[in-house]
C-alpha cells in the first residue's frame, strides 16, 4: 500500500472532488466518506477505483479493514495510505471519517429507466443536500425505480449530498437534466403520469390513483414548483393537513407521497 505525503497530486485531486461541482464534473469522479458508505458501494458494484486510509487513525476503526478486504477482492482498485491527520484536511465531512473512496460517477439517461418501471420521484430545483439525500432515502425505501434532479438542483454526487442519502443513491439509476421542461417531456414519453403538489390543488392525495406508472415530481424549498412547469404537470394533488400549518419540508412531503403509493400498491 502505497502512503502519501500532502505533496502529492492526488491530494489537490481529491480536494478538488470535495469541494469543486465542476471538478466533480469534469472528471467524472465524486467522493465517498466512511467504511459504511464504502462498503455499500462497493456491494452495489459502483466503480470504486481508489480507497485512501488515515494512517493515524484509520487501522482503528471498525470497517476500514473490511473496506480494503473488500477491494482486494473487487480488484483493480488503488490503495493508498495518508499521513498522519491529512485525511482531516482534504475530506468534506466536519467529523473527518478515516478512509474515503473515489469512484466513478454514474448518471444515467432517460433511456436507461426500464420500461416497466411504474415509479419515479423527481427533484425539481431542490437546493438543499440534506434534503435532496433524504429525498433519495426515502425514495429507494418505497420502491421507486429510478431518482430524477431536474434545474438547478444540488449536485446529487456533492459530498454533502452522498453522505445525506445514506448509501440510497447506489441502488437505482440517478438521472441528471438542466432543463426541468425537457426531463418531464421526456417522463411523459416514457409513459409516466408527472404528478405535482400545489397546497390549493382541489384534489387531494388520498383521493389520488398512484398505483399507475407515475413521476412524483417535488418542487424547490422555497417556491415549490415554478409556475412555468404549469403544462408539465399532469395532475395536481395536495397533501391533507388540519393542523395550523402553512406547508411541509419538501422531503417530508416527498416522503409522504411516497408511502401513500407504496400504501395503495400493497
Amino acid at each position: 500500500m502505497l502512503r502519501l505525503s500532502s505533496k502529492n497530486p492526488r491530494i489537490a485531486e481529491i480536494r478538488a472532488l470535495a469541494r469543486q461541482r465542476r471538478a466533480r464534473a469534469e472528471s467524472g469522479r465524486f467522493l465517498i466518506e466512511g467504511p459504511k458508505l464504502i462498503s455499500e458501494a462497493l456491494a452495489a458494484g459502483v466503480e470504486v477505483e481508489a480507497i485512501f486510509v488515515d494512517s493515524a487513525n484509520g487501522w482503528d476503526s471498525t470497517g476500514v479493514q473490511r473496506v480494503v478486504d473488500d477491494a482486494y477482492q473487487v480488484g483493480d482498485i488503488e490503495l493508498f495510505e495518508l499521513d498522519a491527520g491529512l485525511l482531516d484536511r482534504i475530506g468534506a465531512s466536519r467529523s473527518p471519517q478515516p478512509v474515503l473512496a473515489v469512484a466513478k460517477t454514474a448518471v444515467h439517461g432517460f433511456d436507461t429507466i426500464e420500461d416497466n418501471a411504474s415509479l419515479v420521484l423527481v427533484a425539481v430545483d431542490v437546493n438543499d443536500p440534506g434534503n435532496m439525500g433524504t429525498l433519495m432515502r426515502s425514495a429507494v425505501a418505497a420502491g421507486a425505480d429510478a431518482i430524477v434532479s431536474l434545474g438547478t438542483s444540488v449536485d446529487v454526487f456533492s459530498p454533502k449530498t452522498v453522505r445525506s442519502s445514506a448509501g440510497a443513491m447506489f441502488h437505482v439509476p440517478m438521472v441528471v437534466e438542466g432543463d426541468p421542461i425537457a426531463g418531464l417531456d421526456a417522463l411523459a414519453v416514457k409513459g409516466f403520469l408527472r404528478v405535482g403538489t400545489a397546497m390549493d390543488a382541489a384534489q387531494s392525495l388520498p383521493a389520488t390513483d398512484l398505483t399507475r406508472k407515475v413521476a412524483i415530481v417535488m418542487g424547490s424549498e422555497a417556491h415549490g414548483l415554478a409556475a412555468t412547469l404549469g403544462t408539465s404537470i399532469d395532475e395536481w394533488v395536495s397533501i391533507p393537513m388540519v393542523g395550523p400549518t402553512e406547508s411541509l419540508n419538501v422531503a417530508m412531503a416527498a416522503t409522504i407521497m411516497l408511502y401513500e403509493s407504496l400504501r395503495q400498491r400493497q
